[in-house]
């Protein structure tokens, strides 16, 4: 008999917690308060938050992880689609939802593509012709057009995280959860695993719940954005650009990332230049540069120069300057640092 026991019937929400938090062994910290959230169907959230936040942690309460195989102390109560994870095995609750973790080494067990996508599919009792079937349809979902026979060593780790993508994808969940999936991979990689995750969102099937840091490559995909303090209690909610400029202040005292679009533009108009609009991509801040000044350009070094006198209604009382000489210098101050094991984004410095 099934321990999987739903609690409530409500498509409308599909991910609850309520005054969730977990303790570690040996971690005697108390927390104030838990997390308390709520993620719609087919909504994609990004969590952020600094260093020890909790992401990672509420990744595995939402695969079954926790409480059931890591050692803790849970309190809260956690619903997906209705069921209490407190209550559902994660084997049962993998029916609802897959998770996909940095490492595309660590995922996958099986020789070859085929067989690795079969594994969980084989423990469930899918028989042989659906399973042909769920097989096809996993990999031509994430793109991965390789032979069903190819090595799993052959492929690269961008193919790697598809596949391991394409194997919970088999088993037609309804969550999908992504705790820095692109971490450990090249910036090709990157693109092929945020190319597949933009399909899945546009097929309007799956919540999505992502961890990341490159900010810059998925933006676009975002509904909603959750953020963490180092407590792991929830700071704020709302659209992408409700959080990366009304809580600006409070996300870069938390040592939260930006989009570095959303950080340029923020330097930008810092520094006198007229951009209204609330940016998110290095495309839209491209277009609201050529209409606030379409006399923008970019010099043989790639510095973004506005001539003097065409900005007369910018800087009144200015005095008269050459066209050569830029109003607008942005070059980058240093080069790539590591910071607490991740690449840090180049400073830029606008002049």
């Amino acid at each position: 008999m099934s321990i999987l026991r739903r609690v409530r019937e409500d498509k409308a929400s599909m991910i609850e917690m309520d005054n969730f938090s977990f303790a570690y062994p040996g971690n005697h910290s108390t927390q104030a308060k838990g997390i308390s959230l709520e993620i719609k169907e087919s909504e994609t959230v990004l969590l952020l938050g600094p260093s020890g936040s909790g992401k990672s942690t509420l990744a595995l309460c939402l695969c079954g992880l926790i409480p059931h195989v890591v050692a803790g102390k849970m309190s809260g109560v956690v619903r997906i689609n209705g069921w209490d994870t407190q209550l559902t095995e994660p084997g049962e609750l993998a029916s609802c939802v897959g998770t996909v973790f940095q490492d595309p080494d660590a995922q996958t067990i099986m020789m070859t593509v085929e067989e690795e996508i079969a594994f969980g599919l084989e423990n469930v009792g899918v028989s042989q012709s659906e399973m042909e079937d769920r097989i096809t349809e996993a990999l031509r979902t994430v793109g991965l057009s390789v032979q069903g026979n190819t090595p799993v060593d052959w492929l690269s780790g961008g193919q790697k995280q598809r596949l391991a993508l394409s194997s919970i994808l088999a088993m037609e969940p309804k969550v999908l959860v992504l705790d820095e999936p692109t971490a450990n991979l090249d910036p090709a990689g990157t693109t092929e695993v945020f190319n597949a995750l933009r399909r899945l969102k546009s097929s309007g099937d799956y919540t999505i719940v992502l961890i990341e840091h490159k900010l810059d490559e998925l933006v676009d995909l975002v509904d909603r954005v959750i953020v963490m303090d180092k407590n792991g209690e929830k700071v704020c909610s709302g659209t992408p650009e409700t959080i990366f400029y009304d809580w600006a202040v409070e996300l870069e005292r938390l040592g939260v990332w930006f989009p570095q679009a959303v950080e340029l533009t923020h330097k930008l108009q810092a520094a006198g230049f007229p951009i209204e609009s609330r940016v998110l991509s290095m495309k839209q801040l491209a277009d609201e540069l050529r209409n606030s000044a379409p006399t923008l350009h970019a010099d043989d070094e790639g510095i973004l120069c506005l001539p003097i006198a065409s900005t007369a209604s910018i800087c009144e009382g200015s005095k008269a300057a050459s066209d050569s000489l830029p109003l607008l210098d942005i070059r980058p101050v240093g080069s790539p640092a590591c910071k607490e094991g991740w690449l840090k984004p180049l400073k830029l410095q606008v002049r």
